[in-house]
Order: structure tokens, then C-alpha cells, then sequence
């Protein structure tokens, strides 16, 4: 798979379009081959990395683009997630104690369980680039 299956979508940072974000992440990781348990939990984790962008980056609903971006290749796909916020001071990124049950916290402890890697990219300016990694199931060529 090459550059010309990257698929790019830009959504304001309104918690509106989260739904649109799901369909789309369900959409292409089906397409891909996904089991529907690795599907929903993929989606998952997109869902929740926007959601801690409208909630903590841009403290709420507003106009200011998130970019999400499918890149698969012959191994691995990989979603970039990128905000025009302040910058994430990733050493203050923890997940929740999965005993203080509560709601919300939990995005990422679900992205560092579900996916195969993530890491920010420090260097993306302005704004932060969440790069998540989930190996291709065995049946994509």
C-alpha cells in the first residue's frame, strides 16, 4: 500500500463530528480487515484522542481544525492525530487508576492497551501530532 491510500479528514473541534470520526475509523479499518472486536477498539481509541482534544486542548467546543489521518502500508496502520493547541506536556499524560471508577480518564489507558505503539510527535509544530500504530491483521497482502 502507497501514499495514494493515505485518507485524510478535517473535522472542527466540536464534539458534533465525533460521530463522523467513528464511522469513518469503522469504515476503513473494516475495509482493512480488521476483526469487529479490533475495529471497535480502534475506533475507540480514535474517538477517545479527539475527545481529549475538544475537552482538554481546546478546553471545549470551538472552530480550531483536528486533522486525522489512515496511512496503511504492508504492515502496520498508522493514525495521526493532529490538534492546533497548546503543546501536550507529555510527561503529565497518565491514565486513571482503573479502581477510581468514575466516568471519563480512561482514553489513555485504552490507547496504550489496544494500540501497538503511540508516541507524539514533539517536533510538530504548531500544535501536537498523536501518532497511533495497530499492526495489519495477517490476511491483508
Amino acid at each position: 500500500m502507497d501514499d495514494a491510500e493515505k485518507i485524510v479528514i478535517k473535522i472542527p473541534g466540536k464534539s458534533k463530528y465525533l460521530s463522523s470520526v467513528r464511522r469513518v475509523t469503522e469504515e476503513i479499518t473494516t475495509t482493512l480487515k480488521f476483526s469487529e472486536e479490533d475495529v471497535n477498539r480502534i475506533k475507540l481509541c480514535v474517538d477517545e484522542a479527539v475527545t481529549n482534544i475538544i475537552r482538554h486542548c481546546y478546553k471545549g467546543d470551538c472552530n480550531s481544525p483536528i486533522e486525522i489521518s489512515f496511512q496503511p502500508n504492508s504492515s502496520r496502520l498508522v493514525i495521526e492525530i493532529i490538534d492546533y493547541g497548546p503543546k501536550v506536556d507529555v510527561s503529565k499524560i497518565r491514565p486513571r487508576d482503573l479502581d477510581d471508577i468514575r466516568p471519563h480518564g480512561l482514553g489513555v489507558h485504552f490507547i496504550r492497551t489496544i494500540m501497538d505503539s503511540w508516541e507524539y510527535d514533539e517536533s510538530f509544530t504548531p500544535g501536537n501530532l498523536l501518532r497511533l500504530t495497530k499492526k495489519l491483521p495477517p490476511s491483508v497482502p
